[in-house]
């Protein structure tokens, strides 16, 4: 097995098998991937992909992989071309601000006037829920310190639904009430399209523009 991945990692076409491959491998039918799926890889994981079914003798070996919601948040930006205005682990302190008491923000952009806070929904993760908990938490602890501060920046903060069903978008709402967040639902394109110009325009903004690094 290990072999034939090794030769698979090398081939440069998908419509044939490498004849070093043998007789063990065959290809299957060809899938196209729906128009409107923003994460191709995760969808091939989740569609694709078969999956044992997980019984209880499988408890000890863990649970089934999920995708990290930071690496499937970076390929959106990078997708859409905004990766540039994002930048990568809000802890404050660039603000002089006190971490202390509350978790990071996965993405932000920074403005001259705004700062959008950013956490991306996973809707292939096995526990959204417990997702949606912990980024409310996060985004009412951080609305405290803004609270506090003297800045002149307005936050505010925005959970962004990748691959999401109708029923984590409800959740996401349910649970982001109370932090007053910004529910965006990137597979919807007018949703979509509005929070990538909210990026650019709150990006082009600061005056460290130019020189932005992404951390």
């Amino acid at each position: 097995m290990q072999m034939v991945l090794e030769d698979l990692g090398a081939t440069t076409r998908f419509d044939a098998l490498p004849a070093s491959i043998g007789p063990h491998v065959e290809l299957a039918s060809q899938k196209e991937i729906p128009v409107g799926v923003v994460d191709p890889v995760a969808w091939v994981e989740q569609v694709v992909l078969p999956h044992r079914p997980i019984g209880p003798d499988d408890q000890r070996e863990g649970a089934p992989y999920a995708p990290r919601r930071e690496a499937v948040g970076n390929r959106f930006f990078q997708t859409w071309k905004v990766a540039h205005y994002v930048r990568r682990h809000f802890r404050g302190e660039t603000l002089s601000l006190s971490a202390d008491y509350a978790g990071q923000i996965t993405h932000f952009v920074p403005g001259s006037r705004e700062l959008l806070l950013m956490e991306p929904v996973v809707g292939t993760r096995v526990d959204v829920r417990k997702d949606l908990r912990e980024i409310s938490q996060t985004f009412l602890a951080w609305s405290k310190i803004f609270d506090r501060s003297t800045l002149k920046r307005t936050p505010r903060f925005c959970a962004y639904i990748i691959s999401g069903s109708p029923s984590t978008v409800s959740e996401a709402h349910e649970l982001l009430t109370m932090a007053q967040a910004e529910v965006i639902n990137v597979e919807t394109p007018n949703e979509r399209d509005r929070f990538l110009n909210e990026i650019r325009r709150v990006g082009r903004t600061n005056p460290e523009q130019g020189g932005l690094p992404i951390n």
